[in-house]
């Protein structure tokens, strides 16, 4: 929720995902810069639209293609968690990545 007196969200966070799997037709899509677009557009949708001081993306470990969409856009890695997401039968180790405003700024 947006706090219009502060601009700033009131959670502090936005959060966004894009999903595809490999029975997704999109998958036949990959390596063709759909998600740096996609993610560049949200990313300004967050900063400009909705004010936000930071953003943050949470990445499976091994997921390069993310890791560098996020750091071509500035973001930098701020941690790592491991074994925090139990998914399908298994427990998966997550990287966080940020950016904050006044850094998105500086590079636009």
């Amino acid at each position: 929720m947006l706090d219009t007196n502060s601009r700033t969200l009131q959670t502090d966070r936005l959060l966004l995902r894009l999903h595809a799997y490999a029975s997704d037709p999109l998958v036949t899509r990959w390596r063709r810069g759909f998600g740096k677009e996609a993610a560049a557009a949200m990313v300004q949708f967050g900063f400009e639209q909705l004010q936000a001081h930071r953003l943050w993306a949470d990445v499976f470990t091994g997921n390069t293609a993310s890791v560098r969409i996020l750091e071509g856009l500035g973001f930098r890695e701020e941690g790592l968690a491991l074994q925090s997401l139990y998914l399908r039968n298994s427990w998966h180790d997550i990287l966080t990545f940020a950016l904050l405003r006044t850094e998105w700024r500086a590079r636009h």
